[in-house]
């Protein structure tokens, strides 16, 4: 049998991941860590609860995730 490599379903768009850590940062930054609940994420970010779970486990990882995102923009390049 061949083997493929192809992923099931269709491509995740990145816009999508974007805009969920895009809105993870902001509720982080605007009212900590008790306003970050998937539910808020994904209705600033205009999209569902399940895209937000396909693409972090936990709510711990998508704030783990925004932050180090933010870091990563804020660091001078080398």
């Amino acid at each position: 049998m061949a083997s493929h490599s192809r992923p099931v379903g269709r491509p995740r768009d990145e816009a999508i991941d974007a805009s969920i850590l895009d809105a993870a940062r902001q509720l982080l930054a605007e009212q900590g860590m008790e306003a970050l609940t998937v539910v808020a994420v994904a209705e600033r970010a205009g999209t569902t609860r399940p895209a937000v779970y396909r693409r972090y486990g936990s709510i711990i990882e998508l704030a783990v995730a925004a932050i180090a995102a933010t870091r990563d923009a804020l660091e001078p390049p080398v």
